[in-house]
């Protein structure tokens, strides 16, 4: 499967991306201790690519390109949900012209 890489604005990533991700401690001190170094112009570079399906969520595995240790983060959401509504309209094109 192909992978991705697309600009996020810092403060939609930390709302629809990070907090969508019911896996990990996304409190303000750690989300921008964390990702704060990874921002330019307000804008943060993501790399993704879908994962498997299951009990009816879609799941995106990504990560930060430039992160040191490489941690590959995982979202599941499903089809009908806000997040689902702002990822198709921020990816759709550029998986168009994949």
């Amino acid at each position: 499967m192909s992978s991705y890489q697309v600009l996020i604005p810092f403060s939609e990533f930390r709302e629809y991306l990070v907090e969508t991700d019911d896996g990990g401690p996304w409190g303000d001190e750690f989300f921008h201790n964390t990702f704060d170094k990874y921002v330019e112009d307000d804008l943060i570079l993501i790399e993704y690519k879908y994962g498997d399906y299951k009990n009816g969520k879609s799941m995106i595995k990504w990560r930060i390109p430039d992160e040191e240790n490489g941690k590959v983060y995982a979202v599941r959401y499903t089809g009908s949900s806000i997040f689902a509504m702002w990822w198709c309209d921020l990816t759709d094109a550029l998986e168009e012209e994949d």
